[in-house]
């Protein structure tokens, strides 16, 4: 298979003023990468996502702006050097097919809108890292790419890093507790609720909520039945699940996926979940 610089192939789009922008507003990543030679889909892929960026180039000369979208491009550029051979047959294969295609070109684009004007270097790289495992996970589609990338734009690192409390495939060595961070009680349990609302990590005292929810429903609705009978004979009030005051929690499905997705070594086919998991108690 032929090799390619990644920046020939981005000057080859089209436009004049591509070397032009890239030298004056990315300096360093040009002077970094300008040389790296990969294999030609890689270097493909890699120069139409620089060249993509191109036009957003001309709007961006505040100082502060210019470097943090720098930073961000010389992670992604590195993070696909450094997969170049993971990504080159998988990105071959993906090519042979038209759904294969659609899902290179747009989790290409949803991952550039994601990390072009990220703040936080953590971020960009989940997201480099979300780009390189979809493409290389059997039956990944759009809907799928799409749903990774939205759920990660409303996350921010300490999100994450809580997320990761409820890991029990990677155990971190020190959970983040109000003792060992600059998070109280109050704080870390927003964070675990958001997460709960976007799907990541369940809440013992909603299931509990949900299912006394249920019972009142199902409780009404043979109530309905028997006083509409002939000869009622009463319905027998549900016991209801008593709610704590505190709470627990723990991850589901989606939750791991996202945890598996920007991480460097993706495994998606085992996510379930043990009974024996740990819950995490507030």
């Amino acid at each position: 298979m032929e090799n390619k610089k990644i920046f020939d192939l981005v000057q080859a789009m089209g436009e004049e003023s591509v070397d032009t922008v890239l030298s004056e507003v990315l300096p360093n990543v040009v002077q970094t990468y300008g040389e790296v030679v990969v294999p030609e889909v890689v270097a493909t892929v890699a120069g139409e996502l620089v060249g993509a960026i191109c036009p957003r180039l001309n709007n961006i000369r505040l100082s502060y702006k210019q470097n943090r979208l720098e930073r961000n491009v010389d992670i992604m550029i590195r993070q696909l050097v450094e997969n170049n051979q993971r990504l080159s047959e998988r990105i071959s294969v993906l090519e042979s097919s038209v759904e294969g295609r659609k899902l290179l070109s747009n989790a290409g684009e949803m991952m550039l809108d994601n990390i072009v004007d990220e703040i936080q270097p953590e971020k960009v790289t989940y997201s480099v890292n979300g780009y390189i495992n979809l493409l290389n996970t059997e039956n990944a589609n759009f809907d799928m790419a799409l749903s990774f990338f939205k759920t990660l734009a409303e996350l921010n690192d300490i999100d994450i890093r809580v997320l990761k409390n409820y890991d029990w495939k990677h155990p971190v060595e020190e959970p983040i507790t109000p003792f060992n961070s600059e998070y109280d009680n109050a704080q870390l349990r927003f964070i675990k609720e958001k997460m709960v609302r976007l799907g990541l990590l369940r809440s013992k005292n909603q299931e509990l909520f949900d299912k006394n929810q249920e019972s009142v429903v199902d409780y009404l609705e043979k109530s309905y039945k028997d006083s509409s009978s002939r000869k009622p004979k009463g319905v027998k009030i549900p016991k209801f699940k008593k709610i704590a005051s505190s709470d627990s929690f723990k991850m589901t499905t989606l939750g791991y996926s996202l945890l598996e997705l920007i991480s460097e070594q993706c495994d998606m086919n085992n996510l379930s979940i043990p009974d024996e998991e740990s819950v995490i108690e507030e």
